[in-house]
């Protein structure tokens, strides 16, 4: 089992079952109304992981992300990641800026 811990997020994969589960914490609902980002990049990443076929429920100011995806569970889970660290990559940029 493999869990990577971000910022904003958390995933845990586990190789054996195909098994993924994301935990993402968007900084602009968490940090809002103090954001001086006026923009919400975090419906991008909604959207990404949506169309990747997961499972999705809100949780106050958190999303849960779970799928089991069999073979193809390294390819999801690289992707995830990816696209992740991409977002926390912006908000820390857009944070230095503001």
């Amino acid at each position: 089992m493999v869990v990577i811990e971000g910022t904003f997020y958390r995933i845990v994969y586990d190789e054996n079952e195909g098994l993924l589960e994301i935990e993402f914490e968007p900084w602009e609902l968490v940090s809002a109304p103090e954001s001086s980002i006026s923009e919400e990049y975090y419906g991008d990443v909604l959207k990404e992981l949506s169309g990747k076929g997961f499972n999705v429920e809100r949780k106050n100011n958190s999303f849960v992300f779970k799928g089991v995806f069999g073979n193809k569970a390294k390819e999801v889970f690289e992707y995830v990641k990816k696209v992740l660290e991409e977002y926390e990559t912006k908000i820390m940029l857009k944070k230095t800026v503001c």
